[in-house]
């Protein structure tokens, strides 16, 4: 009798034993699930995107004719511009032959002088700034335009 309560002693010693270690093994398998979803949780965090934001459509700016140059020479096209200045909203879209309301000349016609027209200067749609363009418009005789200049505002 005294085998069998040393026997049965140590089988509720390992017993113990065994739930101790059982319940680490969970309590760490537990602890490595947590860690495992904050990890994965970061991971999605740092890879959403953010959209980039597309601009509302801008209504085209009210233009208003500049006075027509008087040329030195008749003979030289006559170009004008709407206006002297526009200012759009930074990421709209802008046609840099829009601002053109006219081309005259004393032989060519306003089709061909409008494929002639050379716009020099730099501007950056997506960069708030001010921005100087010139227009100048060459006929078929090669006689150049006196040259224009456009504000062009980013905001």
């Amino acid at each position: 009798m005294k085998n069998k309560l040393i026997v049965t002693f140590f089988l509720l010693i390992l017993c113990a034993g065994s739930v101790t270690t059982a319940l680490k093994s969970f309590d760490n398998v537990q602890n490595n699930i947590e860690t495992a979803k904050k990890i994965q949780t970061a991971r999605l965090e740092a890879a959403k995107v953010t959209p980039t934001p597309t601009p509302e459509p801008q209504a085209e700016p009210e233009l208003s004719a500049t006075p027509t140059p008087k040329p030195v020479d008749p003979a030289i096209p006559v170009l004008t511009l709407t206006s002297d200045t526009i200012e759009i909203t930074a990421g709209s879209s802008f046609s840099v032959i829009s601002p053109v309301a006219d081309i005259t000349d004393d032989k060519d016609d306003r089709s061909s002088l409008f494929r002639n027209i050379h716009v020099t200067g730099d501007y950056n749609l997506y960069t708030p700034g001010q921005y100087t363009l010139q227009y100048v418009a060459t006929d078929s005789d090669g006689h150049t335009s006196l040259p224009e200049t456009l504000t062009l505002i980013v905001k």
